[in-house]
């Protein structure tokens, strides 16, 4: 995550490999950045259960063709999940959602796909450029977004 030299919990799980689930989630600074993210391979991540937690909680989660199966109870802090499945990469749903300022912001950006967001994005700024297709015709899916972005 941006602007911090440590290396945050969950950084970089699965990062051009495979990590089944993390099940209860990890918490800090820059937690579960990066996760299934695919930079030369093919990065992937199955369910993360009870997510992640702390600033930039979730940041470029799964990008680059990365995949990540479901993100279930969501991801928690300033800037969570923003640039959250984007460029070719697929996420599931984000059950109970995103939480903080900007959350979700650029959600599935220049084509990504992200299933349903059920609790959606809450903070100011939330949802800012969700599904933003690229200049040149590559274009971005989100599901539903339930309880919307407030």
């Amino acid at each position: 995550a941006p602007g911090r030299e440590e290396t945050p919990p969950c950084h970089k799980a699965g990062y051009n490999g495979t990590v089944g689930d993390i099940v209860n989630g990890c918490h800090g600074y820059g937690t579960c950045a990066f996760v299934g993210y695919e930079g030369y391979g093919k990065g992937s991540v199955g369910n993360i259960s009870d997510s992640c937690v702390g600033r930039f909680a979730c940041y470029e989660a799964g990008q680059y063709n990365g995949i990540i199966k479901e993100i279930a109870s969501s991801c928690n802090g300033t800037k969570s999940c923003i640039d959250l499945g984007r460029i070719n990469s697929i996420t599931g749903s984000i059950v109970e959602s995103c939480f903080g300022d900007d959350a979700c912001s650029d959600l599935a950006e220049n084509g990504g796909t992200v299933g349903d967001v059920e609790g959606s994005c809450l903070g100011e700024s939330a949802c800012f450029g969700v599904a933003l297709g690229e200049l040149g015709g590559k274009g971005a899916t989100v599901g539903n977004i339930t309880d919307s972005c407030v």
